[in-house]
């Protein structure tokens, strides 16, 4: 199974293709079923690297089957600038996002 990056486009994209209402319904339930298997997952510390605009942080969690993360990057000056992710990662998997998804 590849990693599934999701940038803000990217969900924004999806919340449009199924409708907030719809969307929300859905991540609801997810949640609930996650926090009924909270204790299966291995929850580890969050990885930082600080610089002088802020910290870069991967936060893993993972279960048996399978490994996520969520990387923040650089906040909070980045997002300011609308830098949510690095612009070389946004363009090398955009359009393979898009095509998967649309």
């Amino acid at each position: 199974m590849m990693t599934r990056f999701i940038d803000v486009p990217t969900l924004s994209a999806i919340v449009k293709t199924v409708g907030v209402s719809e969307f929300l319904a859905q991540l609801t339930e997810i949640v609930k079923e996650d926090f009924k298997r909270w204790l299966d997952f291995d929850k580890s510390a969050r990885l930082a690297s600080h610089s002088a605009v802020g910290v870069i942080e991967l936060m893993p969690a993972s279960d048996s089957k399978l490994y996520s993360f969520k990387y923040v990057n650089g906040h909070p000056a980045n997002t300011g600038n609308k830098m949510w992710v690095s612009k070389k990662r946004v363009s090398r998997k955009r359009k393979r996002i898009k095509e998967k998804l649309l």
